[in-house]
């Protein structure tokens, strides 16, 4: 038999035919670390309607129903042109492009096999033998709804399993599926759907579209780059999940942290905030509840921050959930924080100087006291991934492009490059483009010197919490910004036997990771105190106290390649 589906006089027609259909329920129960969780689907003998919402760990259809008495498995991937035809499962039309299809292996039809992955947010016709459980561990990848215009589309819908919408208040607020021609599998038959029926999780339905739409769910979330997950690299501190109610009434909704049942640590948050006294604060997540309600065609953002500095190895994953309390919509979304390659690579600092000792003192001349006016010097280091600090006089961030070879097909890629050498600088390109032409950004600080021919100085000590890091500048007689050297005093122009070293003794002692404040504190900015002491411009040393901000600038840990 076949089930035909077309358009006559602006009305999609439905020509039923005999199948068994299939409940399917999704746990919210954690089952491994990371973004796995299970899907609970009941399969009886014949064909089962089915929409997956987790990808498998392992996607092979071997691999899923290997063990199971599961023998034939159909979905389609719509094409540009509507559904017209859709054929019984047991009559499919192979020369169709949109149909894939899996056989059990042994089986006469396995070489016509099409279907190598299972992808969640996909409406599948799984045919079985006898009735059986199926557990399907994997990942809930979070995608929005896109709808195949003026045709049938073959998906399932994401909503609450203990509080399931009907169609009606799902679907109510999209124009396109005013129609209501919904068909679901009941009692071995495709059966239109009434607007007030509930939404079962997990059910693949065919919908008809009538024309293009916006609808993407409800609520409807949208995620920074690549847009299905809250992917925290190393330089991302803050992300944002933005709500909107594409509903016809106003809406309620959580967010919440789903507990990791394998005990394994989950992804740590911060819910960020703003308060006009203090600005950002930092609250510590478990989950968040929409103040008043959401109106329609309104959105809500929320913003969370990773706390980088409780993160012990990378990376970390978990998920959050967001529930719809009003209608019934829910979605999983993956989250992912790398720990940011421990403290390589460039940083870029302020430090403030705020007590001097008075060496003109004829009482103290060692104790460092407040100034009236501090000033502020910059400060560029670099830590490798050996832990090697060196001050730079300037870096240049340039990039270099290159090839590689996959599957036959070269593909042109472009890294970035920390270029201290600048003889080397014709060996790259630039990074920004100015007057036509691609340039680098060049930073540098005058406020340090130290070998004229040098533009890296070894330091001791590691960039990190709770550490220090030192060194000493020599500014020999002859070094051309030796303040004591003067072109055209006498007693100043440095022939051998007159002017004087300078010598600068230089310690940052970085604070502890804080408890509470920025989740970049710690992590990708770092505080503490400076302590310099300068020898040869007085008989007593100069002695200069402050305090110092690093922020990251980049993560590239090697230098001039």
């Amino acid at each position: 038999m076949t089930l035909l589906i077309q358009k006559t006089f602006n009305r999609p027609i439905l020509f039923l035919i005999t199948v068994t259909a299939a409940i399917l329920i999704l746990s919210s129960v954690r089952a491994d670390a990371g973004w796995t969780i299970p899907q609970m689907i009941q399969l009886k003998a014949g064909w089962n309607s089915v929409f997956l919402t987790v990808e498998p760990v392992d996607a092979k259809p071997d691999a899923v129903f290997g063990g199971h008495p599961v023998d034939k498995v159909l979905t389609y991937y719509p094409r540009t042109t509507s559904v017209q035809f859709i054929q019984d499962p047991d009559e499919v039309p192979f020369n169709d492009p949109g149909w894939h299809r899996w056989f059990r292996q042994g089986t006469e039809e396995a070489f016509l096999n099409n279907l190598f992955a299972l992808q969640a947010n996909q409406g599948y016709l799984i045919h079985c033998t006898q009735d059986v459980q199926l557990e399907v561990n994997g990942i809930p990848i979070f995608r929005s709804m896109k709808w195949q215009p003026d045709s049938f589309n073959f998906t399932g819908f994401h909503v609450n399993p203990a509080a399931p919408p009907t169609f009606e208040k799902y679907l109510g607020g999209a124009a396109a599926f005013s129609d209501g021609y919904i068909y679901y599998l009941k009692n071995d038959q495709w059966t239109l759907a009434d607007k007030a029926d509930p939404i079962a999780p997990g059910r693949a339905y065919w919908i008809f579209c009538d024309g293009g739409t916006e609808f993407r769910g409800i609520p409807e979330i949208d995620l920074p780059a690549p847009g299905d997950s809250l992917t925290y690299i190393p330089s991302a501190v803050e992300l944002s999940i933005k709500v909107t109610n594409r509903a016809s009434a106003p809406i309620s909704f959580q967010v919440e942290a789903v507990p990791n049942a394998a005990g394994d640590p989950d992804v740590p948050l911060s819910l960020v905030t703003f308060a006009p006294e203090t600005g950002k604060v930092y609250t510590p997540f478990t989950a968040y509840s929409s103040e008043t309600p959401l109106e329609p065609g309104k959105t809500e953002t929320i913003r969370l921050a990773v706390r980088r500095a409780e993160l012990s190895a990378g990376p970390v994953k978990s998920l959050l959930k967001i529930t719809d309390s009003t209608i019934g919509g829910m979605y999983y979304i993956p989250v992912m924080a790398e720990t940011g390659g421990g403290f390589s690579g460039l940083w870029i600092g302020e430090i403030e100087v705020d007590k001097v000792n008075e060496v003109a003192s004829k009482i103290d001349t060692s104790t460092v006291k407040d100034v009236k006016n501090p000033f502020d010097l910059r400060i560029i280091l670099h830590s490798d991934g050996a832990g090697q600090v060196r001050m730079l006089r300037a870096v240049t961030l340039m990039q270099k492009r290159y090839t590689v070879t996959e599957n036959d097909e070269t593909k042109e890629m472009v890294r970035r490059a920390l270029i201290t050498d600048d003889t080397r600088l014709p060996e790259y390109e630039g990074v920004v483009r100015r007057d036509g032409k691609l340039t680098g950004i060049r930073l540098a600080s005058t406020t340090f010197d130290f070998d004229p021919a040098l533009n890296e100085l070894p330091l001791s000590g590691s960039i990190e919490p709770s550490k220090t890091v030192s060194g000493t500048l020599t500014l020999g007689k002859d070094h051309p910004s030796n303040p004591f050297r003067h072109k055209y005093h006498p007693d100043h122009q440095n022939d051998g036997d007159t002017g004087v070293e300078v010598i600068r003794n230089i310690t940052l002692t970085f604070d502890e990771f804080p408890e509470n404040g920025s989740p970049e504190d710690g992590v990708s900015k770092l505080k503490g105190v400076y302590q310099e002491e300068i020898g040869g411009l007085h008989k007593v040393p100069i002695k200069l106290d402050g305090t110092f901000i690093l922020d990251r600038m980049s993560s590239i840990d090697i230098l001039n390649e």
